[in-house]
């Protein structure tokens, strides 16, 4: 219990909302309702969610393209849900022989299916 008021609903006794104040640097009052048994303040799961910085995601330098995005350690403490795996685990599993790969090359389809899709990608570059 705080001595905090509620500017918006004058609700009384309230205390600071410690676990925002950690996610985002921010401070706000703890959730509570209004008279009418509505939330005042709480803020929605989406809203509350850590957004993502510069430092969060590296980029592999073999990757070409859209594709080799890679958290980084900054990244897994901030977003612990996120996948992670290190750029060597990256690179012994997409670049075994240091070959550089495209978007097409990452793509989950036939050999084939990517000769026609490169081919194609080609021909519209000369239209």
């Amino acid at each position: 219990m705080g001595t905090k008021t509620c500017n918006k609903c004058q609700k009384k006794e309230l205390g600071w909302d410690y676990n925002y104040n950690k996610k985002t640097g921010k401070w706000k009052l703890e959730d509570h309702r209004r008279q009418d048994g509505k939330w005042c303040n709480k803020l929605s799961a989406v809203s509350q969610e850590t957004k993502m910085k510069i430092g969060d995601i590296t980029k592999c330098k073999l990757c070409k393209g859209n594709s080799g995005w890679l958290t980084t350690e900054q990244g897994i403490e901030r977003h612990p849900s996120w996948v992670y795996i290190t750029q060597e685990e990256h690179s012994r599993i997409y670049h075994p022989n240091n070959e550089p790969k495209d978007d097409i090359d990452m793509m989950v389809i036939f050999d084939e299916e990517k000769i026609a899709l490169r081919n194609k990608r080609i021909s519209q570059r000369f239209i």
